[in-house]
């Protein structure tokens, strides 16, 4: 029996890597859930990120991995 190679697939979303059960692409991120996982984000989205990063910075209340898991926080919500 000849097997069907599938490739990883990748969240663009929260970049989680994995490798899907059938060989259908599937609705949802296992990990994040998105349903846009294969959708990359809109300019504007990263331009806000981009603007809150460094309002953090500027303030030096954050570091950038405390800014990193206070954004992953917000996007699980």
């Amino acid at each position: 029996m000849n097997e069907i190679k599938i490739p990883a697939l990748e969240c663009k979303r929260c970049n989680h890597n994995w490798k899907p059960d059938s060989p259908f692409l599937p609705k949802v991120c296992p990990k994040c859930n998105s349903s846009k996982w294969d959708k990359e984000r809109g300019l504007f989205n990263k331009l806000r990120e981009k603007k809150e990063k460094e309002e953090y910075e500027r303030a030096g209340d954050l570091s950038e991995l405390d800014y990193d898991l206070r954004k992953r926080e917000k996007d699980e919500e």
